[in-house]
């Protein structure tokens, strides 16, 4: 989910590639499926390996394999494929 947030919306720097966004253990479990013990559990192992880093502005920061895999393949953003996301129809979520 991390490489996917990276192609959409990471920039690369010097230090690896940069996903300014604030998003929470929590809200990362949402959007795989997972709770948010296994998120911390994961992240944490991904930064003992030195592969993720989260910054104090809440940023996260792709390192080594994992950065090089997002900024060397990047994908078309869907909002300018026109795919459907769901999320956007203007429908009511309960009518989905």
């Amino acid at each position: 989910m991390l490489r996917q947030l990276a192609e959409r919306w990471g920039r690369v720097t010097s230090d690896g590639v940069l996903i300014p966004l604030d998003l929470s253990h929590r809200l990362l479990g949402q959007l795989v499926g997972a709770r948010r013990p296994t998120i911390a559990t994961a992240a944490s192992e991904l930064a003992r390996q030195g592969l993720l880093r989260r910054r104090d502005d809440g940023a996260w920061l792709l390192l080594g394999e994992v950065g090089l895999a997002a900024a060397s393949h990047p994908s078309t953003p869907v909002a300018e494929c026109g795919a459907p996301t769901g999320l956007d129809s203007g429908e009511p979520r309960w009518r989905r």
